[in-house]
């Protein structure tokens, strides 16, 4: 844990020299300890890091390969290593631009602001690309709670959860509360972030494209073969994504704008993020084919086999069409009350002494008094921590 806590500046510090490429072995390289939890937040990280890398001595009882986890814990490491493969189309892009502008990858947080450079709690918290900031985990989990505590600083703007969809206010802190499977990954209001489907592909015959509201905005994606340099000789393409929000009224467009076309046909997989309640969907070219549906609160228009090259514009409109998701503490908290394995009766106490009017004192008081119904002291504690975690963000 320790090694993994200094990870993130090890990165900022290369951003510092110019260089975004730094490869740290999932699950530490050296000695330490097999610890499933500790072995998922390095793949956590590594997915939204520059370099994804498997590597350890070679020892008998070194555990790196992501398969010989209990199935629980693989299940969640599965999920974070097709998200990277996923990534993909977006992290080739944004090495392009480090190419061409030496932008890093990754960029501290106290470029932007600089009172978090001595701020232990937000100065590992890093931009990743144009589009998303992450605030990596790099300690344990509570035991009782089940879930890390963790304070976020968002910065201005709209951000969204890239896991989950919660919209948080910018220039703000966060206490925020993360299970195994969570990860504080957040991507600006307005982004449109290109993805494949397929994981062995280099140039992706499908392609999602997941598009944020409440910001217009536009992204440039480049593509090439992936492993020679013919991109020198033209043979690379870039295609610009153009998206403009109005409340209720969101319109999308495909464009090529330079190279060739390395591909004859694609599909595409536009998903309209927190979004539901569509009346009206146009699409400039009558000739396209094209099927919607909802997936959970977004909404999905799927184009197949459109000649590549060929401009796409869509408009979609509807009435309160933007899936309200601003994020709630009272939620998070129910929903750890939810997880707590004690009597139920009790649960229905402590939600009455949390979500009541009364100042934090009192609540401390009235917390501590449940004992005499047979509340255990470590659920007493963490519960008054748990007061003190919040009011002082």
């Amino acid at each position: 844990w320790t090694t993994l806590n200094l990870l993130p500046r090890y990165n900022l510090q290369g951003y510092n020299m110019g260089i975004s490429f730094i490869a740290h072995p999932i699950g530490g390289y050296s000695g330490g300890v097999e610890e499933d939890e500790l072995y998922l937040r390095y793949i956590q990280f590594a997915c939204f890091s520059p370099i994804f890398l498997l590597a350890s001595e070679r020892w008998k009882y070194y555990k790196s390969e992501p398969w010989k986890w209990n199935s629980i814990i693989q299940n969640h490491i599965i999920s974070y290593m097709n998200l990277r493969y996923k990534l993909i189309p977006y992290l080739y892009s944004e090495s392009y631009n480090y190419h061409k502008t030496g932008h890093g990858i990754i960029k501290p947080f106290y470029y932007d602001y600089p009172k978090m450079y001595d701020d232990t709690l937000y100065n590992n918290q890093y931009f990743f690309g144009r589009d998303f900031f992450v605030a990596p985990i790099t300690n344990r989990k509570n035991t009782v709670i089940k879930r890390v505590m963790k304070k976020v600083f968002v910065p201005n703007g709209i951000w969204f959860d890239f896991l989950q969809g919660k919209q948080y206010t910018g220039n703000k802190y966060y206490s925020n509360f993360y299970r195994d499977e969570d990860y504080p990954v957040f991507v600006k209001a307005g982004a449109i972030i290109p993805m494949q489907t397929v994981v062995k592909e280099d140039l992706p015959t499908t392609l999602e494209v997941a598009i944020y509201p409440l910001a217009s905005s536009e992204y440039s994606l480049y593509e090439d073969d992936g492993f020679s340099k013919n991109y020198t000789k033209g043979m690379y393409m870039i295609t610009k994504f153009n998206y403009q929000y109005e409340p209720d009224n969101y319109t999308f467009s495909i464009s090529k704008i330079d190279g060739k076309n390395l591909l004859s046909t694609r599909n595409y997989i536009i998903r309209f993020k927190n979004t539901r309640n569509i009346t009206e969907v146009n699409i400039n070219d009558k000739m396209i084919k094209y099927n919607c549906y909802y997936d959970k609160n977004d909404f999905i228009i799927k184009i197949d086999n459109q000649m590549v090259g060929r401009d796409i514009n869509i408009n979609i409109k509807g009435q309160n069409i933007l899936v309200s998701s601003v994020r709630l503490i009272n939620e998070e908290i129910k929903e750890i009350l939810y997880d707590l394995e004690i009597n139920t009766t009790l649960k229905e106490k402590l939600d009455e002494i949390l979500f009541s009017d009364l100042d934090v004192r009192k609540k401390r008081i009235k917390i501590r008094k449940l004992k005499r119904r047979g509340l255990d002291n470590k659920y007493i504690k963490i519960f008054i921590n748990l007061l003190e975690y919040i009011q002082k963000i």
